[in-house]
């Protein structure tokens, strides 16, 4: 199992860029979006970065569980009658 680690960053108006920690302090962009992407499609864009680098293999279900968790959206992602999605933009 590889630990890693990234963080999503925009500045306005630009995309928000999905950005993977190369350590010391220093990231790599991976992926750029007009629409801000949610907490499990963030944590996916980073696996499939170090899957296409062929630094992780393909992983079954339990080693895809441990790497997601259980919790893919955050508390505003959630479906919830009459909310607003301007989050993404």
């Amino acid at each position: 199992m590889v630990n890693y680690q990234g963080c999503l960053f925009r500045s306005y108006p630009g995309q928000f860029q999905t950005l993977l920690d190369t350590g010391m302090g220093s990231y790599r962009r991976v992926l750029g979006n007009d629409i801000r992407p949610a907490l499990g499609e963030f944590k996916e864009q980073l696996t499939q970065a170090l899957r296409e680098e062929g630094v992780i293999a393909e992983e079954g279900n339990a080693l895809k569980f441990l790497r997601t968790g259980y919790k893919t959206t955050t508390w505003w992602e959630e479906e919830r009658e009459n909310a607003s999605d301007a989050w993404r933009t």
